[in-house]
């Protein structure tokens, strides 16, 4: 390389000024062809000198979401040493990032260099040392460590790192003492390195126990599943499974006792269950009562259940026992239920329970087949009959609103609505229910009857709720409206093993005295109560399905001087 010196001198004496300028050419002399060299030298970190006579081994394989160090490293065959190094960098910026860049004590003056990720480039990575020739760095065989950068990986593949000639005129390889060598001059080295999936069997561990111990192949540097876990507690009744779900996500095998793994398909010798740790366990018996038997033929407990006073019939001694239950759910053990009077086995003796109590009385033990439980039938012995024989409408409940109350609890048609209400009037709102069929009449009629009524509270405050003979029993008389709700108003039928309303006439459930209160027009809605007041058939252990049961109200007109009022919308 040639350097161009231009001294200009100027010489003043007197009378006038002598401008003289020469140009110089100075040819570095002695120093041949590829008198520099640079190494790039990847490493897990940074090697702990930056003076060696050997070389790092460069590794060959990084992860690919790893981090690493690539070091440049350089040497000169001419005793003089390197004063500054200099080089841009290309790397696969497709596979990789660089995320620093540091250089080293020794090239600690004129420090450059950009790092551009979206190219792939850093550029004029340099460095100078500040000292005399006479400390003659990086003279053959000692290598000078001028930087070293981080990389993160971030995909698989080779990635290929390559040093250059710097493209600046500020910025070079130069020998002390003597300037910039030419780029030909200096043999510039790269490195490869295989980024990859894993090293060790640690890289592929994902932390889930469920789908076995993954491996590395060190062949391909790629992960492998493991074989997934086998679970087994050795208890022939447990649902032996892996959870991935299980110990906060990290998997674990769970074993879930099944009951019906040790069902032997018989009722008399109870339900059996399933132990996590012990097994199969024998059932208890279904029938404890004293005076029930059981009978694996029908799968039910026969003769006399409600009969508690031991007479021998079901009567009134057995209803002064049921009669304080009704109504309210109990805990297990509890003398209601223990008693049987849960016929149900819904926690609650309620009106479903009690319609299996009507359908009993006034019979003696053996008499009565519904007396034996659910399944039984109700009744007589053999008689016939069952709200699930109803069609869509089974049971239709309406609503009529009138100035005086029906005369009885039982008619042949429904009752009309009156018109010509007026503010200060005393209205009876009626709730009616009748039991419909689309074949023969249903000769099951109704033990209980409640319903949810609404309306509101502003037009209409309610006085009084009068019950209705047909359905005395157990009968809600509560003017206690919650959010313009008056709930469980009804009651049950007479103890008459048939119910009412098995005839088709409709019965009149409750009445509700209202006072309009301010001109107006509001909905009177009616709806199913909770599961302790519902709508029950004689004789049977559960309640009628609400869908069974076609609810509607009724719209009440007032106004101060004209009246009107429409039955149903």
């Amino acid at each position: 390389m040639y350097q161009v010196r231009r001294l200009r001198t100027k010489i003043r004496r007197g009378q006038k000024t002598l401008a003289f300028a020469a140009a110089m050419i100075v040819h570095v002399s002695g120093v041949p062809a590829q008198t520099a060299e640079i190494r790039l030298v990847a490493l897990p970190s940074e090697s702990p000198s930056d003076t060696v006579a050997i070389l790092p081994n460069s590794s060959a394989r990084f992860l690919t979401d790893g981090n690493f160090v690539v070091e440049v490293w350089a040497q000169t065959a001419d005793a003089r040493g390197l004063s500054s190094v200099s080089s841009d960098i290309a790397f696969t910026n497709t596979l990789a990032s660089i995320t620093s860049i540091t250089h080293t004590a020794t090239f600690s003056v004129l420090t450059a260099g950009t790092v551009n990720n979206a190219n792939g480039t850093i550029d004029n990575l340099s460095g100078s040392h500040l000292g005399p020739c006479s400390d003659a760095i990086a003279v053959s065989p000692t290598w000078a460590r001028v930087a070293s950068f981080g990389v993160s990986a971030s995909a698989s593949g080779s990635l290929t790192v390559q040093s250059g000639p710097a493209n600046s005129a500020i910025y070079g390889v130069a020998i002390c003492g003597l300037g910039n060598i030419a780029d030909a001059q200096v043999l510039f080295g790269s490195v490869a390195v295989d980024l990859v999936e894993c090293l060790t069997d640690g890289e592929c561990v994902d932390g889930q126990f469920c789908n076995g111990a993954e491996t590395c192949n060190l062949t391909t540097f790629t992960c492998e599943p493991g074989t997934p876990s086998a679970c087994d507690d050795n208890v022939v009744c447990t649902v032996d499974a892996c959870d991935p779900l299980a110990n906060g996500g990290a998997g674990g095998c769970q074993y879930a006792p099944d009951d019906g793994i040790c069902d032997n398909l018989l009722f008399c010798d109870g339900v059996e269950t399933c132990d996590a740790i012990q097994g199969c366990l024998p059932g208890l018996a279904p029938c404890a009562a004293e005076c029930e038997h059981c009978v694996e033929a029908s799968d039910a407990c026969e003769l006399c259940i409600f009969d508690q006073d031991s007479s021998g019939v079901m009567g009134t001694g057995d209803f002064s026992l049921f009669a304080p239950c009704f109504g309210a759910c109990y805990t297990a053990g509890h003398p209601c239920l223990a008693s049987n009077f849960d016929k149900d086995a819904g926690g609650c003796v309620g009106t479903s329970d009690f319609a299996a109590f009507a359908g009993c009385f006034g019979f003696a033990c053996g008499q009565c087949a519904g007396c034996a439980g659910p399944g039984g039938g109700g009744g007589a012995a053999g008689a016939a009959g069952s709200l699930h024989d109803l069609d869509s409408s089974g049971v239709i409940v309406r609503l009529t609103a009138r100035t005086t109350p029906s005369t009885s609890d039982i008619l042949e048609a429904l009752p009309q609505s009156e018109a010509n209400f007026a503010v200060g009037d005393r209205i009876y709102v009626e709730a009616w229910a009748s039991i419909r069929s689309s074949g023969p009449a249903p000769c099951v009629g109704l033990a209980s009857a409640y319903v949810d009524l609404q309306f509101s509270e502003r037009r209409l405050v309610p006085q009084e709720v009068i019950s209705s003979d047909a359905l005395g029993l157990f009968a809600s008389r509560s003017l206690s409206a919650i959010n313009g709700v008056l709930q469980a108003v009804g009651g049950c039928a007479k103890l008459d093993r048939n119910g009412v309303g098995a005839d088709g006439n409709w019965i009149r459930v409750t009445t509700i005295v209202v006072r309009a209160a301010s001109p107006g027009r509001t909905q009177v809605t009616v709806g199913p109560s909770d599961e302790l007041h519902g709508f029950s058939g004689a004789g049977k252990f559960e309640n009628i399905d609400a869908s069974l049961i076609d609810f509607n109200g009724t719209t009440v007109d007032v106004h101060k001087k004209h009246r009107h009022v429409r039955d149903e919308w």
